[in-house]
């Protein structure tokens, strides 16, 4: 069964971001603009020695428990050197510089952060985002920070696209049909000419799904989808879209559909079958868009 996240809490009023370093243009405020093609960007990849990390902390201005963090078109290596790390974290003395006892850079709980989730292995080497897969926190926290050494990265900057935090849902009546239209869409610059001649330049990658999800006419089983939709397009048409959770793989996208969402198959005396049809692009990569 899919999985899905839709409000970002990074992107509430009232929420104040910390980070180790920043490098303008692409300074920490990126982390939730909903743009991963422009990211923010650390100014360096992690200290040796000493574990110093590069991080970014959140004060989200009130308790929450999120059960889900993603960072979306990320340049992080897979950390195959035995100092590196990345961690998500909580704790409820406050953000660096001013965390009064909590102690974020003892990655346990002897001391340090509250929560405390390696996030190290997640990292796949062919896909640019990493999703932490579904967690329970325990209590509710106002601080979060995730932190990074990445010694190996030849770019000499750890870049984020867009970091997501949230709460991950399933559907609980609706039905993923088998099979499953995706695979990459590019995006160029062409210019034809009457004579037949042909420039083009690429720009940018996304990816696309076409999923059908059925569900017979019950009022929990509409009253779910009819909701996730109205989310989601109140959402701005974005949302965290999980295929498969034990693959590790997710994706922000944006739901194309703007009306039809779902088509009559049968209709009964006290039931109908409704296929829902959900058209999803994954929000560029690949490109940095400036301003």
């Amino acid at each position: 069964m899919i999985k899905y996240a839709i409000e970002n809490l990074l992107a509430m009023d009232g929420v104040e971001l910390s980070s180790s370093s920043q490098d303008p243009p692409y300074t920490r405020g990126k982390v939730f603009n909903s743009r991963p093609s422009y990211p923010f960007r650390f100014d360096g990849i992690g200290v040796h020695p000493g574990d110093v990390p590069e991080w970014l902390c959140a004060d989200l201005g009130s308790e929450e428990r999120p059960n889900f963090t993603a960072i979306f078109n990320h340049n992080m290596t897979t950390l195959l050197n035995s100092t590196d790390l990345f961690y998500f974290q909580a704790c409820i003395l406050g953000c660096p510089p001013t965390s009064g006892f909590c102690n974020w850079d003892l990655y346990d709980l002897s001391g340090g952060a509250d929560f405390n989730l390696d996030l190290s292995g997640r990292i796949r080497s062919d896909h640019k985002n990493v999703c932490s897969g579904e967690f329970d926190m325990g209590s509710d926290y106002r601080y979060f920070r995730w932190s990074v050494i990445d010694s190996l990265n030849t770019d000499n900057f750890i870049e984020w696209g867009e970091v997501f935090l949230g709460e991950i849902k399933e559907f609980v009546y609706g039905k993923l049909q088998p099979g499953r239209s995706d695979g990459p869409e590019f995006h160029e610059g062409t210019n034809i000419t009457s004579y037949g001649q042909i420039w083009s330049n690429y720009l940018s990658e996304s990816d696309s799904f076409q999923i059908e999800i059925v569900n017979h006419n019950s009022i929990q089983q509409i009253s779910e989808l009819r909701t996730f939709v109205k989310e989601v397009k109140r959402n701005d048409g974005k949302f965290v879209f999980i295929p498969d959770d034990q693959v590790n793989l997710c994706y922000y996208v944006y739901l194309r559909n703007l009306a039809d969402f779902n088509q009559q198959m049968v209709r009964g005396m006290e039931n109908e079958l409704y296929s829902w049809k959900l058209d999803l692009r994954t929000l560029t990569e690949g490109i940095r868009l400036i301003g």
